[in-house]
């Protein structure tokens, strides 16, 4: 708080990061498996870590400062620019081997295989659709241009689907760039997709508290910015 006070009274305009390396600890609500060194990842597509994100922009934003005469940064002409998501892209973050445990199936790279095969569905409406668009190639050692896999499914009859966002089907030789064009700009585009509705609700989240400044999405480069 004193701070920003002699900041603002030098004339210096300051830039708030709203999630940069926070830790995730026991009292989070929260799984820290594989997110306990910076809350990367599902901060853009998991609900309990976005609610933790919007209470700590209300503690953080909202709190009367004592030597701005009860001001909150908020209501701060001063703030320049707040940003959402501190050099982090979804986009350039390698989920699975970050965050896929083989011996669970409910972690968050698997929530976000689910959330993929949903909008699959909303894009494709049928199995056979996909498979048209992204072909069927099956994974083989060292092969390339993937399709849709065997093992993968979309949502039926209430039961998720599951399709792999970032490998292959569980070999260490496979990788992103082995899928189908068609396969990887569909994966681009819901990166675009998601991250687009993560910001959208951050910023609705801001400007509800008084925020008036400019918000920027994340510093990372090959991140979509907000719309």
């Amino acid at each position: 708080c004193y701070l920003i006070n002699e900041l603002k009274e030098r004339g210096v305009y300051y830039w708030i990061d709203q999630t940069c390396s926070r830790r995730v600890f026991p009292d989070d609500g929260i799984d820290a498996f594989g997110i306990g060194a910076g809350l990367k990842g599902p901060a853009y597509y998991n609900e309990k870590a976005i609610d933790i994100q919007k209470n700590f922009s209300e503690m953080l934003l909202t709190y009367p400062n004592p030597y701005m005469g009860g001001m909150t940064l908020a209501e701060d002409p001063a703030m320049a620019m707040i940003g959402l998501n501190n050099e982090f892209s979804i986009s350039s973050y390698d989920l699975k081997t970050k965050m896929d445990d083989p011996a669970r199936d409910d972690d968050y790279y698997d929530e976000l295989c689910q959330k993929f095969s949903a909008w699959l569905l909303k894009k494709y409406q049928t199995r056979a659709a996909l498979e048209a668009g992204w072909g069927t190639r099956q994974a083989e050692r060292y092969s390339w241009d993937l399709g849709l896999q065997s093992g993968e499914s979309l949502p039926s009859g209430g039961t998720p689907g599951y399709v792999e966002v970032f490998q292959g089907p569980g070999d260490k030789y496979y990788s992103r760039s082995c899928y189908s064009a068609a396969r990887c700009s569909d994966v681009e585009k819901f990166f675009a997709d998601i991250m687009r509705a993560y910001y959208t609700e951050r910023i609705q989240h801001l400007r509800s508290m008084g925020v008036q400044c400019a918000i920027t999405g994340s510093t990372a480069f090959s991140a979509v910015q907000p719309p």
